[in-house]
């Protein structure tokens, strides 16, 4: 299961970091609420958190993706992408702080 990040093509190992990720977009909330409803059930019903560990969560997830993609273009690996092409990004489980 991939997603795109940036210029990351996000690789998951964990389902869990992916949905946390998902649900802790910017304004999320507002613009779909339907949406967000309904994956915080899924996630505080399936992980027993609370929604705020959910949401801290996804921003450490954020923030791990974010940071690999710093350190990969200072590493000179994302030179070379064309166009709309993305670097194939394997994102080892995070460990969550709860």
């Amino acid at each position: 299961m991939t997603q795109a990040c940036g210029l990351l093509d996000v690789r998951w190992d964990s389902q869990f970091d992916r949905l946390c990720f998902q649900i802790s977009a910017p304004d999320l909330a507002q613009k779909n609420s339907r949406r967000y409803a309904k994956l915080l059930a899924e996630l505080t019903a399936g992980s027993g958190c609370t929604e705020e560990e959910i949401l801290a969560h996804g921003n450490k997830v954020r923030a791990y993706i974010y940071f690999a993609q710093e350190r990969l273009k200072r590493e000179g690996q994302l030179e070379n992408l064309k166009g709309k092409e993305k670097y194939p990004y394997q994102l080892p489980p995070v460990i969550p702080a709860f």
